[in-house]
């Protein structure tokens, strides 16, 4: 053979020898820096040491904290804050929920809870719902919040949102009315979409109710109760000859609805 060529060959083999050496040193020590890395991670120094709530209020913390499923001992860099954030969101009076990593041992959940906005009367039992439909528990609000009557109507369980057009409706209605006007109104009948009315305190004094209708040209409609009840018109003030309700669900053309004495 060749002297050339059998020098040739055995360079390619050493070379081959070098990169082959290469590569294993290579890869034994990256087993040994991922080895080093799972044992820094699984060892106490990453123990959390801390949980901090914040938004909720005291008898609730202990419930974040059950849905949360991330306690003091758990590994930081482990612990799954996506799906405890989720599980925290799930909770019927939460909006909306984050959960973060603080190093060195902390893990902080900021909590944005639900806002009571009405007060739901059915026929035979009275939910607390948010802005949103959104159901947050049975029972009477202690709330300041509006009520709203609607014996026709049918809610789901805490944490559903309503899907029921008479309630819904209203809750539209009143969320986009004027605040001044907003802040005057303390209750809705609710027997239908179309026959919303809401019961509002008028310039003297006195309650007034009026017939809304659908929550379109709420601002409009605003107007319109706003302009009748600056009016001088007495039977708006007097008990004889009163009127029964404003009716504005057409607001360019507005009636005063007498009051029937017959029942």
């Amino acid at each position: 053979m060749d002297d050339r060529i059998a020098a040739r060959r055995a360079a390619v083999a050493h070379d081959r020898r070098r990169r082959r050496r290469r590569w294993l040193v290579s890869l034994g020590l990256l087993v040994a820096l991922v080895s080093a890395g799972a044992a820094a991670v699984a060892s106490p120094l990453f123990s959390i040491d801390a949980v901090v709530v914040q938004g909720a209020s005291a008898d609730r913390e202990d419930d974040v904290r059950e849905a949360l499923g991330i306690g003091v001992g758990d590994n930081l860099a482990l612990a799954d804050t996506r799906a405890g954030a989720e599980a925290i969101a799930d909770l019927a009076w939460v909006a909306r929920a984050q959960v973060r990593r603080t190093p060195p041992a902390t893990v902080e959940v900021t909590v944005t809870p639900r806002r009571p906005a009405a007060e739901v009367r059915l026929e035979d039992s009275a939910w607390t719902v948010d802005a949103d439909g959104v159901v947050l528990a049975g029972g009477v609000s202690e709330e300041d919040t509006v009520r709203i009557d609607a014996p026709n109507s049918v809610l789901p369980g805490p944490g559903v949102a309503l899907s029921d057009a008479a309630v819904a409706n209203a809750l539209a209605f009143h969320d986009a009315l004027p605040d001044d006007l907003a802040g005057r109104v303390d209750r809705y009948d609710a027997p239908s979409e179309r026959g919303l009315r809401m019961r509002l305190t008028g310039p003297d004094g006195g309650q007034v109710w009026a017939r809304v209708g659908a929550a379109d040209d709420v601002e409009r409609k605003a107007e319109v109760i706003e302009a009748l009840l600056a009016q001088p018109d007495d039977r708006l003030r007097s008990e004889e000859d009163a009127v029964e309700e404003l009716d504005v669900r057409v607001p360019s053309n507005p009636v005063l609805v007498p009051r029937n004495d017959d029942g």
